[in-house]
Parts: C-alpha cells; sequence; structure tokens
C-alpha cells in the first residue's frame, strides 16, 4: 500500500497530458534482479520495445507522464480506484540515447547524474555514455578509480608487475566498451565493473587498504555446510543499492542487492543461474539454485 500511494502521490497533477510533473528523474523498482524493466515507443503494453532498463537504473530524467489521476480524482477515488490508475500511468524517459515510455509503476524518485571518475564531455563508447547518465554506474566507476589508484600505489610494486596493472587496465576498458553486444548492454556495464574492483582486491593487498573513499568489503571466505571448497564473497555497498559478487569453484556470479527485513539479500544480476546469498554480521545462507540452500560461516581464519 505505500508504494501504491508514493506512485500515485508521485503523479498526481491538476491534468492528464504528459507534463514534467513529479521528480526529475527517477530510479527502477519492483524489479527482479534478473529481469528488466522495457523502453516503449509509445505509452501501452503492446507498444515497441526500445530498450530494457536494468533493476538497479538510476538517473532516468522526467520528460513528463500521463494517465494519471489528477489530484482532485485521487482525493475522491477509493483503493481499488487508485489501484488502477496506477497501471495506467505511463512516464516518458531517455535511457541508451532513446526517448520512450516505462510503466509508472515501475518507477520510483531518483537522482540526478553524478560525474564519475572521468570526464563526460570526453566520453566516446556506449558504456561511457551509461556511465555518465546513472549514478549508480558513476559511482561503480568512481569506486574502480579509488580501488585502482590504490592497486597503484601498492607498496614495493616493482616495474614489471606495474606495467601489468596498466595493460591489464587497459585490456578491461576494452572488454567493458564491448557491452554493446549483450542482451542488457546496461546491466553488462554494471557487472563488469563489480568484477574489476573485486580482482584489483583480490590481486594486489593495496587495494584492500582501509581508504575512507572505498565502499568495499573482501573478497571474505565463507565455510559452508557441506558444500566442497570456499565461497569468497565480495560486497560493494552504494548510495541506493550494492552488489556482490560470488566465487566458487563453479565459477563466479555477480549479484544485486534487494530489499530485506534484515541482513543484506543479494540475486543474480542478469539471465542465467539464479543464485541468492543472504548475509547476516558473520553468517550466511547461500542458494545455487531454487531447490538448495546451505548455511554458511565467515572463516576468519581465511
Amino acid at each position: 500500500m505505500r508504494h501504491l500511494l508514493s506512485v500515485l502521490m508521485l503523479f498526481a497533477a491538476s491534468y492528464a497530458s504528459a507534463e514534467a510533473d513529479g521528480p526529475d528523474h527517477y530510479r527502477v523498482q519492483g524489479v527482479a534482479p534478473g529481469d528488466t524493466v522495457q523502453l516503449r515507443s509509445v505509452p501501452a503494453h503492446d507498444g515497441a520495445v526500445l530498450a530494457g532498463i536494468s533493476a538497479f537504473a538510476d538517473g532516468l530524467p522526467n520528460l513528463g507522464c500521463t494517465g494519471h489521476l489528477s489530484y482532485a480524482e485521487w482525493e475522491a477515488a477509493s483503493e481499488d480506484e487508485r489501484a488502477e490508475a496506477a497501471k495506467k500511468t505511463w512516464c516518458r524517459t531517455r535511457f541508451a540515447e532513446q526517448e520512450g515510455w516505462v510503466a509508472g509503476r515501475f518507477l520510483t524518485e531518483g537522482r540526478a547524474p553524478v560525474a564519475p571518475g572521468f570526464d563526460c564531455a570526453k566520453a566516446q563508447s556506449s558504456a561511457e555514455f551509461f556511465v555518465c547518465a546513472d549514478p549508480v554506474l558513476a559511482e561503480l566507476d568512481l569506486e574502480l578509480s579509488h580501488v585502482y589508484g590504490l592497486a597503484r600505489r601498492t607498496p614495493g610494486i616493482d616495474a614489471e608487475r606495474a606495467a601489468y596493472l596498466r595493460a591489464y587496465q587497459r585490456g578491461w576498458v576494452k572488454g567493458r566498451d564491448e557491452c554493446w553486444k549483450a542482451q542488457n548492454p546496461h546491466g553488462c556495464v554494471a557487472a563488469s565493473y563489480v568484477l574489476r574492483i573485486m580482482e584489483l582486491r583480490q590481486e594486489f593487498s593495496n587495494a584492500r587498504a582501509a581508504d575512507q573513499n572505498v565502499h568495499s568489503v573482501g573478497p571474505l571466505p565463507y565455510v559452508c555446510d557441506t558444500l566442497e571448497g570456499v565461497v569468497a564473497v565480495g560486497f560493494i555497498s552504494l548510495a541506493n543499492t550494492g552488489f556482490a559478487t560470488l566465487q566458487t569453484i563453479d565459477g563466479t556470479s555477480v549479484l544485486l542487492q534487494v530489499p530485506s527485513a534484515s541482513g543484506a539479500k543479494y540475486q543474480t544480476l542478469g539471465p542465467g543461474p539464479q543464485v541468492e546469498f543472504f548475509a547476516k554480521a558473520d553468517t550466511a545462507l547461500y542458494a545455487p539454485n531454487v531447490d538448495t540452500q546451505f548455511s554458511c560461516q565467515q572463516d576468519e581464519t581465511g
């Protein structure tokens, strides 16, 4: 009910044309981490799909909404009528350099874009344009900049190791910029940042040094009952969301934080096997699939 009320109040206005009332920017809500919300050509569910917007997307500009109740209509409406009206609200926004419409129930007030670690005036690749438009990706870019800087300042790093770090970083940039080929390019860019941050933290001890500008932790070892091997989990905490990496003998998954009454709950970002990790203090529940769950304990000796 709280979510429904916020949606309706957000779009309540004295007319039902596509005027830019409400917040300046939106973020996506109510979408599972592995799914996307559709940007459509017209404000209707049968409109052509222009792009899929990731579950964590933020900074979407408000270009106006249509189909919502006026404030007077909202005041006079019953709960059922308000619920029905919420289904009819569509908002125009811009994503991936395209303008289109998103069902209003998937949007809530978001943040304006923030400056990443590079000059957006010089952005060239689609990945860089994504980063400049989305506060979440910009935060990941800043986090990577700080962690990379710590890695470069590793005490005693020799010339060969420093050259390796620079070369690998250039290679990573090229790989990130290939995300335009992915089914969900926006999600691909986020995953590439999360993985690179954790790779640096794993390979360079100084990248794990305490720093007030760094918001990542780990990778931390977890021992899970009856599960072979250690589960290495890294966490990145951002302003409105968070990410985690989960590494087992079967591979590495990138997870997105989802709402939880207590602790921190993460689910797979993007398509593929749906993994879930729920952390609370130094314990956790790890579900590699819908049929299996392990109880885990952070290994202090790891």
